[in-house]
C-alpha cells in the first residue's frame, strides 16, 4: 500500500480549502495519475492543474521535499520574485526620468 501526502502551499491552499490531502493506492502511480486524483478530489483546482505539465504553467510540483529544503526553495522563489519586481520598478523609474 502506497500512502502519498499532498501539501498545498500559498494560494493553492486557499483554492483547495485545505492544507493537505492524503491518498492511499494499492500500487505505485505516476505523477500525472496523482494530479488526476487531486483534480477528482478537489475540483476547484482543475483550472490550475489541468495544464500543470505544460511549459507555461504557474504551478510548481515538489516531490519528496523535506521541510528545510522547502523553506529554502520558498526563500529562493521569494528572492527571485522580489528581484524581478525590483528590475521592473527600476526600469519604469528610468523610463519615467528620461521624459
Amino acid at each position: 500500500m502506497i500512502r502519498i501526502t499532498v501539501k498545498y502551499l500559498l494560494w493553492i491552499r486557499d483554492k483547495a480549502s485545505t492544507d493537505k490531502d492524503v491518498f492511499v493506492f494499492q500500487e505505485y502511480i505516476t505523477l500525472s495519475e496523482l494530479v488526476n486524483k487531486i483534480i477528482e478530489k478537489r475540483p476547484a483546482l482543475r483550472p490550475f492543474l489541468v495544464n500543470v505539465f505544460k511549459k507555461n504553467n504557474n504551478i510548481i510540483i515538489l516531490v519528496n521535499v523535506d521541510q528545510v529544503n522547502l523553506i529554502k526553495f520558498l526563500m529562493i522563489m521569494i528572492s527571485y520574485r522580489l528581484y524581478l519586481q525590483y528590475l521592473v520598478v527600476k526600469y519604469r523609474a528610468s523610463f519615467v526620468s528620461m521624459e
